[in-house]
């Protein structure tokens, strides 16, 4: 069962049945694959699967709800260009975002380095989960001028050019 984009609990839909091999002492594996996922799944591209096991005398065992990750977020480290750039105390923004979709959980940094590759702040250094994400940049002590901004993750890293306008 696949449960609906909201994300409530409860707005599940049956999406397929997979004929089971009955009482056996040998190890069985089963298979679904869901064509409909994307459009079930919510803006961060994930979906919400609960199986539902009936056994031949019609008793059911609903198990533990999973989630996965699809379509363009599925098994993908991306980074999207900065928005917007150039920013900072001479434009109409003064902060700017990165986003990004980490392929699995693990610790992120996000740092801005100049444009010789001193070091210069760090944006975030934490644990994070799977799935998308979005982090603020703000101008502020910055001076005008390029610099880079830094993501390294266990997946690869990741460069963005930023400008800065006082």
């Amino acid at each position: 069962m696949s449960q609906s984009s909201s994300g409530k609990v409860g707005l599940w839909h049956r999406i397929g049945f997979v004929p089971g091999h009955g009482t056996t002492t040998e190890l069985q594996y089963y298979r679904f694959r869901d064509p409909s996922a994307l459009y079930y799944a919510d803006k961060t591209g994930k979906v919400y699967y609960q199986l539902r096991q009936i056994d031949i005398d019609g008793s059911v065992t609903s198990l533990p709800q999973v989630e996965l990750a699809v379509g363009r977020n599925a098994l993908r480290f991306d980074v999207d260009q900065v928005y917007p750039n150039p920013f900072g105390p001479g434009t109409q923004n003064t902060t700017s975002t990165v986003s990004f979709r980490l392929p699995g959980p693990g610790p992120v940094t996000i740092k801005i380095v100049n444009i010789l590759g001193d070091f210069v702040r760090t944006i975030a250094r934490e644990k994070m989960n799977a799935g998308f994400h979005a982090y603020l940049i703000k101008a502020e002590n910055l001076p005008s001028g390029r610099y880079f901004l830094v993501l390294e993750t266990p997946f690869g890293i990741r460069t963005r050019i930023l400008q800065v306008i006082r």
